[in-house]
């Protein structure tokens, strides 16, 4: 069992709610197929629903994911999108877009997507990008 897994499946039952329920909570069609998944350990949200997730559930990502065992509560006030707290991290750290690709296993379509607000990458990416850049889950997911 993975952590996400097993994370969420223990803030489901501490809240007595169904996947049914979390699924319309999320804004989901009634179809649930997805959170099955994930309470199976099949698959991963994207960020954009982690964060909903954690929102939901009033903890952080990094709670969410297992990279902490901080269960407090938190309620995040400030959002900055994904893309440009990627941004600041890589001129932070002056990592340039080519070192990131040729250190990981991003494809420079994926950085441009990102980039461009064409897609969310789903969370075992921003996993990976939180660890080679040393920064926390909800730090690079702009929560603040």
């Amino acid at each position: 069992m993975n952590n996400f897994q097993t994370k969420l499946n223990e803030l489901i039952t501490e809240q007595g709610i169904s996947k049914r329920q979390l699924a319309n909570i999320l804004g989901f069609k009634e179809n649930n197929s997805s959170i099955s998944k994930w309470t199976k350990g099949q698959q991963m949200p994207k960020l954009d629903t982690a964060i909903k997730l954690s929102n939901h559930f009033k903890c952080s990502l990094d709670y969410l994911f297992g990279t902490s065992n901080n269960s407090e509560e938190v309620n995040y006030k400030t959002n900055i999108p994904f893309d440009k707290r990627l941004r600041k991290i890589l001129s932070d750290k002056k990592i340039t877009q080519t070192k990131l690709v040729e250190d990981t296993n991003f494809s420079t379509g994926n950085l441009f997507s990102w980039f461009n607000k064409k897609s969310q990458p789903n969370m075992s990416t921003v996993i990976e990008l939180a660890e080679y850049l040393n920064v926390s889950l909800d730090y690079l997911a702009g929560r603040e």
